[in-house]
Order: C-alpha cells, then sequence, then structure tokens
C-alpha cells in the first residue's frame, strides 16, 4: 500500500477554512456530550472556530 507523506508547515490565512472543519469536527467528537445546550454549542463553536477568528489568530505576530 503506498502512503502520502505528512508534510508539516506553518498554517497560513489560506488554511483557514480546512482549520476551521477540523477543529469544529475534533471539538463536537469529544467535547459535544458535556454542552447541555446546543444553542450555547453552537455559539462557541461559531465564536473559537470561525474562519473570520481562525484568521485574525494566524494574523497575530507573536504566534509561531
Amino acid at each position: 500500500m503506498n502512503q502520502v507523506p505528512h508534510i508539516l508547515r506553518k498554517a497560513t490565512k489560506h488554511d483557514a477554512l480546512l482549520l476551521h472543519k477540523i477543529g469544529t469536527e475534533s471539538y463536537l467528537h469529544h467535547f459535544a456530550t458535556l454542552w447541555n445546550s446546543q444553542n450555547e454549542l453552537n455559539s462557541y463553536l461559531n465564536q473559537e472556530y470561525s474562519t473570520t477568528k481562525i484568521t485574525e489568530d494566524l494574523n497575530q505576530q507573536h504566534i509561531d
């Protein structure tokens, strides 16, 4: 079986949509059952894993 090599690199703003998807899916998989309110969970995800928030975080100068 052929394996595709993994490449690690610094994320850029062009990765925001992919990071949004990975972050949201991972968070839901591990923590969704801990929330009592679906609305609060959705609000949290929109706040922390939106493409806008991820892009802002990636643009911060002190993050390497």
